[in-house]
């Protein structure tokens, strides 16, 4: 008990220094452990948001955790923690129990440490407000799209779900803790008649009641208004029920579809069929996933099966996710797979922009010139990142001398390349101008009016610069 208040009290003035200017949810800073020994203290559970400086998304969350109906129910109600993901020690100490891919990830957990949320998306307020109050549900557990709640018995309570019935039956014996209710297949005159189209069909409200249903030999039974979630994994069962299962998870937007994937997916020697693509297609999530390799491995299956499109779109949001918002961000090489997965013939150099650009919104000025650099040894013709290295060297606070020389041969190479590109050439003009070189500002400035007049563009802005300078 002695140790536990010491910690307390260590923790609350870490809390008071933090907070003390900030307005909205208050973050505790500590330890994990520390965190969850408060937590078990009073009995209260705790909401977990993991950031990075780098991450958009993130900052709009924290905007909306200074919201004041946001900030008093979150303080009210939960021990709050933030945990920057860049903190290599903080990182680790949450990876340990927690599995953070993605930003913003979100979690709340109970006083012993147990999920009763997670989300690995940016949320609205009213979601955020709704994943709260669903959490002080003492019997709520792993809800992550916000609307509905589920609970330890596995009922689900709110949002807009498929209602799923239970006809009177008799109870089976079974060794699991759990009552099974055995019930006869309940006969339909539509859809339970309609196979399902492996290859087009997409899910809907009406098809997943149907298939809620075809589990019904191994669910719970419904008590009330509730719906009822099927309890699987207990023991060995057909691949046709985890398929179905895996679609009636991803209904319930949960986040416990990709295990019930897997699970099926297991039980398949050949993911060629036509069923099976139609299946890792719906299902695949991540670029860190199998189904995403073996998309990737047999793209023109795929391409075949869905166009060249739908294809190339799905592994693009995938790419994309995974390039913003994994935690640890992508190397440059391992940008370099991901742009080579997608089918680009100019891998090395999207990658290297990529790179290039994350680098520039850390204000990382020494990696920027050193990855440039490098990369136009080798691909001395791209006039693209030299304006993008450029540019940012030009708006640079406290740029030194060596970097405005450094801006200012870019920017001449750039316009070498490409010369009729009046962008680069407001660049040059920009950076002599700094220099003070008023010479070659004209110079500049009367080559760029000539080509926006080719061009048939505004050219008076030049015009207007080259009076007030001969004035």
């Amino acid at each position: 008990m002695k140790t536990s208040n010491t910690i307390l009290l260590i923790m609350l003035f870490f809390w008071s220094a933090t907070t003390s200017a900030q307005d909205g949810i208050r973050f505790m800073d500590g330890s994990l452990a520390a965190i969850m020994s408060i937590a078990k203290e009073r009995n209260k559970n705790v909401f977990i948001d993991t950031y990075a400086d780098w991450c958009i998304p993130c900052k709009r969350m924290e905007k909306k955790f200074k919201n004041k109906d946001v900030a008093n129910f979150f303080n009210e109600h939960f021990i709050n923690y933030r945990v920057n993901m860049q903190n290599p020690s903080r990182a680790a100490d949450l990876r340990q129990k927690y599995d953070v891919v993605f930003l913003p990830t979100m979690y709340i957990l109970d006083p012993n440490g147990l999920i009763k949320y997670q989300v690995d998306k940016e949320l609205t307020i009213d979601e955020l407000l709704n994943a709260g109050q669903g959490a002080l549900d003492p019997n709520s557990y792993f809800v992550s799209d916000a609307t509905a709640v589920r609970r330890k018995d596995g009922t689900i309570s709110g949002g807009s779900k498929p209602k799923i019935t239970k006809p009177a039956s008799e109870k089976k014996n079974n060794p699991k803790s759990v009552d099974i209710v055995k019930a006869e297949p309940k006969k339909e005159k539509t859809q339970s008649s309609k196979p399902i189209d492996p290859a087009t069909g997409n899910i809907s409200i009406s098809e997943a009641t149907r298939r809620a249903k075809i589990l019904e030999s191994y669910e719970t039974v419904d008590e009330s208004s509730q719906k009822v979630l099927a309890v699987l994994g207990e023991g060995e069962l057909p691949p046709e029920v985890l398929r179905q299962e895996a679609y009636l998870r991803l209904e319930f937007m949960d986040g416990s579809s990709k295990a019930a994937a897997s699970k099926y997916l297991a039980t398949q020697n050949d993911w060629s069929t036509t069923e099976n693509r139609k299946f890792i297609m719906d299902f695949v999530s991540s670029t860190f996933s199998k189904e995403y390799d073996y998309i990737c491995d047999n793209k023109e299956d795929f391409i075949e099966q869905f166009g060249d499109a739908k294809v190339k779109r799905t592994l693009e949001v995938l790419t994309y996710r995974t390039l913003h918002n994994a935690v640890p961000r992508p190397s440059l090489d391992e940008a370099a797979v991901l742009y080579t997965k997608l089918g680009s013939k100019d891998n090395v150099k999207q990658a290297t922009h990529y790179y290039v650009n994350r680098l520039i919104a850390d204000g990382n000025t020494s990696d920027v010139l050193k990855i440039s650099e490098d990369y136009l040894d080798n691909s001395p013709n791209d006039h693209e990142l030299m304006y993008i290295v450029g540019r940012y060297l030009s708006t640079k606070s406290g740029r030194n001398d060596n970097e405005t020389k450094e801006a200012i041969s870019l920017a001449k190479d750039a316009s070498k390349i490409n010369p009729n590109s009046l962008i680069y050439l407001d660049l040059l003009a920009s950076l002599y101008d700094d220099v003070g070189d008023s010479k070659k500002v004209k110079f500049t400035l009367e080559k760029a009016m000539k080509i926006a007049k080719e061009q048939g563009v505004d050219f008076k802005k030049y015009e207007t610069k080259i009076i007030k300078m001969e004035g």
